[in-house]
């Protein structure tokens, strides 16, 4: 295995839970669906482990409108090709703050706000058929939000 890449789709719930820390929102704590695709790229740098990294983007619905990604991965790959690993990166948010609050969306100017943090998160890749693969992630970012997502990718 040199460079393993995997594409595909992903759906999901973030689960947000946004504190006031710079005064610019209220805290918010609310759940929407995310729909969206990724793209992983995987070097081993053992017998069974490996290295990679991980891009992401996502549409939403309820108070997360958009959001996307990076991050570093690192893990164990079982003889059967199923991924086990851990993941760190950076994700940007883009929260529809008027939804949760009741705020009627253009008073007083954009009812969104977007927000950043460092990314933290497990995940597992299971080989389904052929170069397809199932997969499942917990993040949550910032320790602010938790988020689920599952997918369905190709592998390369």
């Amino acid at each position: 295995m040199d460079i393993e890449t995997t594409i595909g789709l992903s759906a999901g719930i973030h689960d947000i839970g946004v504190n006031n820390r710079n005064g610019a929102i209220a805290p918010i704590d609310r759940t929407g669906a995310l729909y969206g695709a990724f793209v992983a790229m995987d070097k081993r740098v053992g017998s069974n482990l490996f290295a990679g990294l991980e891009a992401n983007a996502h549409i939403g619905t309820g108070p997360v409108n958009s959001d996307y990604g990076a991050s570093l991965r690192f893990g164990y790959r079982a003889a059967t090709g199923t991924k086990a690993y851990v993941r760190a990166g950076y994700q940007w948010v883009n929260i529809d703050y008027g939804d949760p609050l009741n705020v009627p969306a253009g008073r007083g100017g954009s009812s969104s706000v977007s927000v950043s943090d460092y990314l933290v998160g497990a995940g597992i890749e299971v080989p389904v058929y052929r170069n397809v693969s199932a997969r499942v992630n917990f993040d949550t970012i910032g320790f602010d939000t938790l988020r689920g997502t599952s997918g369905v990718g190709i592998r390369f």
